[in-house]
C-alpha cells in the first residue's frame, strides 16, 4: 500500500473559535460530559466549538512540549515518561493510585 508523504502543519496563530475573534462557545454541562451525546441527539454548534478548541489546546501543548509535565493530580503507570524540573523521568515504580502526588525525582529514573 502506497503512503503519501506526511508533513508537519504550520501552527495556527490563534485557537479554534477564538473568543477575541467572535468565537461562539458554550461549555457543556457535567451531565453532558459524563454521558456524551446519545443518539439521536446532535451536538450544538457552540458545544462542538468548545470540544474543537479543547482538542486544539491539548494538541498544541504536546507539539510545544513534546512530553507532558509531571502533574501531582495525575496517575502514572510503570514506563511512563514525564518532565519534572526540566529533566525527563521514566517511571518504574508508579503502580498504584497511592502514588498520586509522589514526585518523580524520588520514584523515577532520569
Amino acid at each position: 500500500m502506497a503512503r503519501f508523504p506526511v508533513s508537519k502543519p504550520a501552527p495556527r496563530d490563534r485557537e479554534w473559535a477564538d473568543a477575541a475573534a467572535g468565537g461562539d462557545i458554550i461549555i457543556p454541562s457535567d451531565g453532558q460530559k459524563d454521558t456524551g451525546y446519545v443518539h439521536p441527539t446532535i451536538p450544538q454548534r457552540e458545544h462542538f466549538n468548545y470540544f474543537l478548541q479543547e482538542f486544539e489546546k491539548h494538541l498544541r501543548y504536546y507539539m510545544e512540549r513534546g512530553l507532558p509535565d509531571w502533574d501531582a493530580a495525575e496517575t502514572y503507570q510503570t514506563g511512563d515518561i514525564v518532565r519534572y524540573n526540566g529533566i525527563f523521568y521514566r517511571c518504574f515504580n508508579f503502580v498504584s493510585p497511592g502514588d498520586i502526588g509522589v514526585t518523580p525525582d524520588t520514584t523515577c529514573v532520569p
